[in-house]
């Protein structure tokens, strides 16, 4: 069974039960890659296999319990995965340094996604799960409530968690109030919610202690009627409420440490390494232990925890990267404790780059928008039930609206400065409007002060790099979806990225490079640079999948496109040879050691290279060659250029490179020199980019690192 709820359907008679008997052993598996896949990072990959299976299967079994939506999620999107390994550790953090006992009680973990009625909508923001813990001494009753919030990350500190626990903090005071005069109007009702829930969360998910003579007595719910009295009635002795952020960034091999939030000093931050994954106990731990309360954290390190011999050694991994780098990491993320700008968000006590607009300031927006056609007797209605009105992205929101009848949308688009103005945009932010689904998209810019924006690492630890092929995750959609370049794709096998400065061409360029380095070995892919400025991917130099020096004129790209001309020939000889088409049916049926890795040709400041007009011939008449017919055989294209000119990219070479990254430009000109089509001068700069693959034209936010 993976989840139950009570009270559905016509009139809430109902129970719904959701149970699968196969969907165990498909999580479990993308559980075991993934833990692989952390202990590769850290340089222990046969230790991987011997035991990720058994580690796996056991936190399967604790998410399974605690929190079954998320279990649930975990089969259809594959990066759920990563927040149950995060609950994993934060329920661990919990019992360790919060630890709690009760004589007569009960200790219940509660995850608050099973619940989303208890908030103002299924996408507020919220922690994770609480854990109640209810004791009745002689004094009294008295309460213990830890909120708790986990992630897992690749690298980088991610204040945003801290500040979910805030605010479903601030929730339960009015539920647990110091002082009983204080008391809600609803206090009662959600006291009596709380013990709903703990009456129906799975048997591993909560421990009942009584004594003999109350145990002895018939029940109707878990908690005694003593309990259940006074609890509800909010008569208690002693009420505590903690919160406990846990964030593990898996490729650093830190102690652990704890922190206050700045905003709210009962919340605690907890930061962890890749070891409080691996270094799991064998068996199941019980929901509580040890001293009652919740005592000052630790202010050592890591706490003593009793693990199983053949867990330590299947995981007892090194981390190499942490006295000597290797160049082809480093080259991407550093491999610190903590980076500046990591340090500087936790400065600030939240990820002010992450924060999203308030409901109200959207709801505002969104009716200033509708007032405004109002004021020129333009009719336009909301949205129906059921259909969002705002849709928030990381460099503008989008905002729906239904013309009224009669009234042509070209009226709505005339009064766009009206918009403008109303809005308060500045001199160089357009306004864009389209149709979709039947009603007008209004795809309002944002001021940078609302903006937020994606980290790379943060990007890359969410991501699941397919089995097979050459994709890498490029940035976020405006609805928080991960946006991907596959180059094995026939509609994606080579990339134009054109944008002027300070749109984030050069940051795109290193996230795309980033993210091959950062997920496939140097035999997968081997990358080949041209760097005319000799300044934007010199960092890259001493990557062990850079092969050769970086060019850094004509010269050098001329020469390295027709090694890779003669390459893609030789390649297709050995294709006929093996009787295959592709290099991925050719290393499927190869020995490891005859695989053949892809190869990435990168060109930066096209423009540059190609200022000389015999050059220009030379290097357009290979990249011809290269963008009709070297895809099956493993080598692809990138071409990144500040100067969308026609002069600079020619029809003929914009349509051998199906696919385009089109950052901030000067004029609907240059937008349709790098994607046929206006609209990337209307962008906001800062890696806000359209994204265009058959056709299709996606907004995102690219990545940074």
């Amino acid at each position: 069974m993976l989840s139950l709820r009570d009270g559905v359907g016509p009139g809430g008679l109902f129970t719904l039960i959701v149970s699968s008997d196969s969907g165990r052993q498909f999580v479990i598996d993308r559980l075991k890659r993934k833990l692989k896949r952390i202990a590769l990072l850290t340089g222990s990959p046969e230790l991987a296999d011997e035991k990720a299976g058994k580690l796996a299967r056991r936190i399967y079994e604790e998410a399974r319990q605690i929190s079954p939506r998320l279990t649930l999620d975990a089969l259809g999107i594959s990066r759920v995965t990563e927040e149950i390994l995060g609950l994993s550790i934060a329920r661990q953090v919990a019992d360790q340094q919060f630890p709690v006992q009760t004589r007569e009680g009960f200790v219940a973990w509660i995850s608050l996604d099973e619940h989303p009625e208890w908030f103002a909508s299924a996408n507020a923001m919220r922690a994770d799960l609480i854990r109640l813990a209810v004791n009745l001494g002689d004094d009294g009753l008295s309460v213990d409530l830890l909120v708790l919030e986990s992630k897992l990350r690749r690298s980088g500190y991610d204040p945003h968690g801290a500040e979910q626990v805030h605010k479903t903090l601030r929730m339960f005071d009015s539920v647990f109030p110091v002082d009983v005069d204080q008391d809600g109007i609803d206090g009662q009702l959600w006291r009596e919610t709380l013990l709903s829930a703990v009456d129906v969360v799975s048997e591993q998910a909560v421990r009942i202690s009584a004594d003999p003579a109350s145990a002895r007595l018939p029940r109707r719910s878990r908690v005694s009627e003593a309990i259940r009295d006074r609890f509800r009635k909010g008569d208690f002795v002693s009420v505590k409420v903690a919160g406990l952020y846990s964030i593990c960034e898996y490729s650093h091999p830190r102690e652990m440490t704890i922190e206050r939030f700045e905003a709210d000093p009962r919340v605690h931050v907890t930061l962890t390494g890749g070891r409080s994954l691996v270094e799991r106990a064998a068996d199941p731990v019980p929901v509580a232990e040890a001293a009652a309360g919740f005592p000052e954290p630790s202010s050592a390190g890591s706490p003593t925890v009793p693990v199983s011999p053949d867990l330590v050694r299947a995981f007892e991994v090194e981390f190499p990267h942490a006295t000597e780098p290797e160049p082809s990491v480093v080259a991407v993320q550093p491999d610190e404790t903590q980076t500046p700008a990591a340090q500087d968000m936790k400065a600030q006590g939240l990820a002010r780059e992450r924060k999203r607009l308030e409901r109200t300031e959207l709801d505002r927006r969104y009716q200033l928008i509708l007032d405004t056609f109002g004021q020129y007797g333009i009719s336009v209605n909301k949205t129906e039930p059921g259909v969002e009105h705002a849709i928030e992205g990381p460099a503008s929101i989008l905002f729906r609206l239904l013309p009224g009848r009669g009234v042509e949308p070209r009226k709505l688009i005339e009064k766009s400065d009206a918009l403008k103005l109303a809005l308060r945009l500045n001199a160089s932010q357009e306004i864009r409007f389209a149709i979709d689904e039947g009603y007008m998209t209004i795809d309002v810019p944002k001021l940078d002060r609302d903006r937020y924006f994606v980290d790379a690492a943060d990007l890359w630890a969410r991501w699941q790099r397919p089995e097979t092929g050459l994709t890498v995750p490029l940035g976020e959609d405006r609805f928080s979806k991960i946006v991907e370049i596959d180059f094995t794709s026939s509609n994606s096998p080579h990339l134009l990225i054109g944008g002027t400065t300070g749109s984030g061409k050069s940051e795109a360029l290193n996230t795309i490079l980033g993210g091959m380095i950062a997920h496939y070995t140097p035999e997968e892919v081997r990358l080949q640079l041209i760097d005319p400025k000799g300044t934007e991917l010199q960092h890259l130099a001493e990557s062990r999948h850079v092969e050769g020096p970086i060019g850094w004129d004509e010269d050098d790209a001329i020469a390295i496109l027709e090694r890779a001309v003669d390459e893609m020939q030789e390649r297709y000889q050995m294709f006929k040879a093996s009787r295959v088409r592709t290099l991925s049916e050719f290393n499927a049926q190869a020995p490891a050691t005859e695989r053949l890795p892809r190869r990435v040709i990168v060109l930066d400041e096209y423009a540059d290279l190609t200022s000389e007009p015999d050059a220009k011939k030379t290097i357009e008449m290979h990249l011809r060659r290269l963008a009709q017919k070297a895809r099956a055989a493993g080598i692809h294209v990138i071409i990144a250029t500040q100067k969308p000119d026609a002069t600079v990219i020619s029809t003929n070479l914009r349509s051998n490179l199906p696919a385009q990254l089109a950052l901030r430009v000067k004029s609907s000109v240059e937008s349709r020199v790098i994607m046929d089509d206006s609209g990337a001068e209307s962008l906001t700069g800062k890696g806000d980019a359209f994204f265009k693959e058959s056709g299709v034209l996606t907004r995102v936010q690219c990545a940074r690192i």
